[in-house]
């Protein structure tokens, strides 16, 4: 597919050098054979949710109005280069305006899905294995979302509504008796219990979109204990499809996230740092002006190779990008290194 360049500043204001981010195309899947059912790749009508490890992609349907049928999950193997699709697995009969909220996949390739149908599911919270599609492990849940949690040993954590902490659980025994609960569980509590997109990074910090429009950064301080909340944006739609992504780059944190609503492409991704400062963010490869009818995102970053995956739910297409810093940025980090030379000389 012909991609169009195009470059655009987001986040509605310039940034200083230290504050601009550019995702360099990597390679774009189109999903539209995911929505019909006569398809091996069947994952329902709309990609709600993406998973990346750095190699597969994943992503899982959400119910947009098609009755109660199957909504499932699909993968991309080596998705920086290829845009083959594989077969569905994870089909579960759901009702309209529900599905999966939240994909995680690991470095053993193993999927987390969370999949809400509504209310408790048999396969709310599963893990599967990425390659075959077997279902490995499960439990009767209704995750908000879900991922694999640093702080934890890469054990299972999630959110539920209603709750301001997540829940924890051995990532080998999703049925098993929780290690954090409702009751001693990290605090992801910031003025709503509804919670919306969610992300762990690397360090266990985790970031929050809650039904009062507003997207939290929480530092872990421990296994089962975050910092005070730093509000990172306001004022967002606080319903499903509010998502978002912690970035550890080389050249700091980030988070990217997304702004419900019709518009373009352009106009529905922006950027933080985890300070809550605009981010200037450069997307080169893809029409920027793209319109979507919704402004659903989803994205997962993987810093072992410093790529960002990202799905679009009206338009039904993948993206994998590389973050670099600016042109701006890495010349001014190139100086700091450089002084820092001298200086130790």
């Amino acid at each position: 597919m012909m991609k169009t360049l195009a470059i655009a500043t987001i986040a509605g204001m310039a940034a200083s050098a230290s504050g601009q981010l550019t995702l360099n195309l990597v390679n774009q899947i189109d999903l539209l054979d995911t929505q019909d059912p006569a398809s091996v790749s069947y994952i329902g009508s709309n990609p709600s949710a993406v998973g990346w490890n750095g190699q597969d992609l994943y992503v899982a349907g959400w119910n947009n109005g098609r009755g109660f049928v199957d909504h499932g999950i699909v993968g991309v193997a080596n998705a920086a280069s290829s845009d083959v699709l594989g077969n569905g697995f994870g089909l579960i009969q759901t009702v309209d305006f529900r599905g999966y909220n939240s994909l995680d996949v690991d470095a053993q390739g193993r999927v987390l899905a969370g999949y809400d149908g509504g209310s408790a599911n048999p396969q709310g919270l599963a893990i599967y294995d990425g390659a075959s599609g077997a279902l490995v492990d499960s439990r009767n849940e209704r995750p908000a979302f879900a991922n694999f949690d640093p702080a934890n040993g890469g054990d299972v954590a999630w959110s539920v509504f209603g709750s301001g902490r997540l829940r924890v659980v051995d990532q080998n025994n999703l049925s098993g008796p929780t290690t954090w609960d409702g009751t001693n569980g990290p605090v992801i509590f910031a003025g709503s219990t509804i919670q919306r997109g969610q992300d762990i990074d690397d360090n266990g910090n985790i970031t929050l979109n809650d039904a009062n429009g507003q997207l939290t950064y929480f530092p872990r301080t421990g296994a089962n204990s975050t910092g005070s909340g730093v509000a990172l944006a306001t004022g967002l739609a606080g319903g499903n499809g509010n998502n978002n992504a912690i970035l550890n780059t080389g050249f700091g944190d980030f988070v990217m996230y997304n702004v419900r609503g019709s518009g373009t492409y352009g106009s529905t991704i922006a950027a933080v740092d985890t300070a809550g400062n605009p981010i200037a963010l450069t997307i080169n490869g893809v029409d920027l002006s793209t319109a979507t009818g919704t402004g659903w995102w989803d994205f997962d970053y993987d810093s072992a190779t410093g790529t960002l995956a990202a799905v679009e739910f009206s338009t039904r297409q993948a993206f994998v990008f590389q973050v670099v810093p600016a042109p701006a940025s890495a010349a001014l980090l190139g100086l700091g290194g450089l002084a820092a030379t001298r200086r130790r000389r």
